[in-house]
């Protein structure tokens, strides 16, 4: 018998009746340049399967990623593929980028957000184009704006001028993808994103 405590991932071979089994890990830290190199004060990505990891991350020119507190299971990037102990994964500009890994092929993208936006029926553009934030110039993981809102309709967070990443549902628990949300009301109003702590929030006053 084996007596084990804590997530865990199998896996079954069926046909040489072998099987492995993994430590699952709840989150990925991302300690880099952005945050001195600190698995504590980064931003964690999380997964829904212990495989895919996805969230938004202040990135300055290199980081890694990291499955505990220290430095003892990290993975960096050689040749284009995530690596045990491996290389600093680079990136071109500081900023907040939206990053995904998969520890079972060993893959990972960096995207950055090139701009950030309220886009709906309850916003000025409508659904056609989105109304941008301003990044916050001490903190590039949040943006802020004044919006004048409709009475009527419903709205979203969304990047990069594409539907590729948004943000919706919960205000107090944003999700990649979420459902509309509904208009706070008729006038100018100051929407805060952030995306520094998870869950992602956006406040409007």
């Amino acid at each position: 018998s084996v007596n084990l405590s804590g997530p865990f991932m199998f896996s079954f071979n069926m046909e040489t009746k072998y099987f492995e089994i993994y430590t699952a890990y709840p989150q990925l830290y991302t300690p880099g340049d952005a945050n001195r190199w600190s698995q504590a004060a980064s931003t964690p990505i999380y997964t829904t399967d212990y495989v895919n990891y996805k969230g938004f991350v202040h990135v300055a020119s290199m980081f890694k990623f990291c499955a505990t507190l220290n430095w003892d299971v990290n993975w960096g990037a050689d040749n284009g593929k995530l690596t045990p102990g491996g290389s600093d994964i680079k990136v071109e500009a500081n900023g907040c980028y939206y990053v995904t890994a998969n520890l079972a092929s060993l893959t990972y993208t960096t995207t950055l957000m090139t701009s950030c936006g309220v886009i709906g029926d309850a916003t000025p553009n409508g659904w056609g184009g989105q109304t941008n934030l301003v990044q916050d110039a001490a903190n590039p993981m949040i943006y802020r704006g004044q919006i004048d809102f409709n009475g009527t309709g419903e709205w979203k967070i969304r990047f990069n001028d594409n539907w590729d990443y948004n943000l919706g549902g919960d205000m107090n628990n944003l999700t990649v993808g979420g459902s509309n949300i509904p208009t706070p009301g008729a006038g100018k109003k100051t929407v805060t994103l952030d995306l520094s702590k998870f869950p992602y929030t956006v406040t409007v006053q």
